[in-house]
Order: structure tokens, then C-alpha cells, then sequence
């Protein structure tokens, strides 16, 4: 987890930005990933929601809904313009990715009892998979995160308040600054205020267009010193400022 990619200039290693839901019948390509025993996957952006179910071996992964580790039967949704970094147990992974639609959550993950039967109707019927795989969320209460360490604490944190002073939250924890920041960094492969406007700015996309509030109203209340602050934000992160998504949308 050593090289990071996030913002436009990624984007071409990566499906381009697809706005609309999935229809019936299902959008897009089933695809099998797999990392090799000890392999990993460098904390990097994905633009699209997308579900994946654990097919073998582990896969831990760190994202903004904090530390997971995941095993056969595990359906985690990836959510729209995620960042996360992914890494194989002994074994290595393997899971199924899916089509899923435009997701503002921090993502969630379900256990599966069936694994081959969800395998099955994603070969033959997308749609009807994709239906399991909602009916599997609907029934099942979500599973949480990790606490591996208090760097998990930190992040959890960050999450809950968008204006946490990071400095604030170490003094009182009772470890320095650069302490907390050599932590979570090992944790989550990013500085902790880069994880903290890096939420700042998805939320405010989030609102930006699912919402007619204020654009000056949105930079206030998710933790921006001021609009045009959220603008460049929102714009490095997404790559339209919040204007042009406001026109889209």
C-alpha cells in the first residue's frame, strides 16, 4: 500500500464514470479478481458502486467505512467514488464483482449462506442475482468493522464529525499529533486530514446532487472553510466542480 491514486488523473486505469442506475437485466460485465497469496492492491479510487462477493481465501481491505477482513460468503458493496486498498490473506483471494447502482453510502458488508447459488444466477440471470443479492441485505443485519487498533478509533472519528480537529482528538487520547498521523497512515495508507477532506468533499457531493441546499450552505455544514474551498475539493475528487454537477443533475 505504498503508491496512492486518486482524482481525475486516474481515471483512465479505471471504468469510466456511468451516472445511471442498473436497469433490469443488469449493466455492465461480471468480472472474477483475484490476488495472488501476499499480493495487495494499492489504496486507489473507484469511480462506480459495485458489490463484491468472496468467492476463496481473505481479503482485507481498508476503506472509508474503516478495516474489513472478508471471507467466503462476504457481499460488501463498494460505494460510488470510494477509496480503499485491498490486500490477500495466505491463501489469497478470489471474489465476484457486480454491477451495483450510484451508492452515497460508506458501503456495507452482508454474510451470504449460499455462495454457489448466488455464483449460478449471476452466470445465467444478472438481474435475478442482483435481486438475491438485495433481498440477502434486506433480511440480514449488516456486519461492522474491525477495531484492530486505535487508529480505528481515529477513523471512526473522522466519519462521525467532519470538523474533528485531529489534534484535538490526539491530545485528548493522549498521543502527539505526529503519532496519531504514523498510525492511521499504517492503517489506512493516508494521512489522516487527507482522509478527513477526502469525506469532506464526497459528502458534499452527495448533497450537492441529491440536494437544491446552498452550495455556500453544503461548504458550512460539511466542515469547509468556505465554498470556494468545497469547490476545489469536490473538483479534484470528482472532477466537475459542484456547479457542473448541479447542471447534470
Amino acid at each position: 500500500m505504498t503508491v496512492q491514486c486518486i482524482g481525475p488523473a486516474c481515471w483512465p486505469r479505471i471504468r469510466p464514470w456511468q451516472d445511471a442506475a442498473v436497469p433490469p437485466g443488469g449493466r455492465g460485465q461480471l468480472a472474477v479478481q483475484r490476488i495472488a497469496p501476499g499480493g495487495g492492491i494499492a489504496r486507489s479510487q473507484s469511480i462506480e458502486s459495485a458489490l463484491l462477493l468472496v468467492i476463496d481465501g481473505q481479503l482485507h481491505l481498508s476503506s472509508y467505512r474503516g478495516r474489513e477482513r472478508l471471507e467466503r460468503g462476504a457481499l460488501a458493496i463498494r460505494p460510488t467514488f470510494d477509496c480503499r486498498a485491498l490486500d490477500a490473506g495466505p491463501g489469497g483471494a478470489v471474489w465476484l464483482q457486480l454491477p451495483w447502482h450510484k451508492d452515497w453510502s460508506l458501503g456495507a458488508t452482508y454474510a451470504v449462506t449460499d455462495v454457489d447459488d448466488l455464483l449460478l444466477r449471476a452466470g445465467h440471470d444478472l438481474a435475478g442475482a442482483l435481486a438475491e443479492a438485495e433481498r440477502v441485505m434486506t433480511q440480514a443485519p449488516s456486519l461492522s468493522p474491525l477495531r484492530i487498533h486505535w487508529a480505528d478509533d481515529l477513523q471512526r472519528a473522522i466519519v462521525a464529525d467532519p470538523h474533528l480537529s485531529i489534534s484535538d482528538w490526539a491530545r485528548i487520547h493522549h498521543v502527539s499529533r505526529e503519532g496519531a498521523a504514523r498510525a492511521f497512515r499504517g492503517a489506512y495508507a493516508v494521512s489522516p486530514a487527507r482522509f478527513r477532506l477526502e469525506l469532506r468533499a464526497r459528502r458534499a457531493w452527495a448533497r450537492i446532487v441529491s440536494t437544491d441546499d446552498r452550495l455556500s450552505l453544503i461548504a458550512l455544514e460539511t466542515g469547509f472553510a468556505d465554498q470556494s474551498h468545497m469547490t476545489r475539493a469536490v473538483g479534484w475528487l470528482t472532477g466537475k466542480s459542484p456547479s457542473a454537477w448541479r447542471r447534470g443533475h
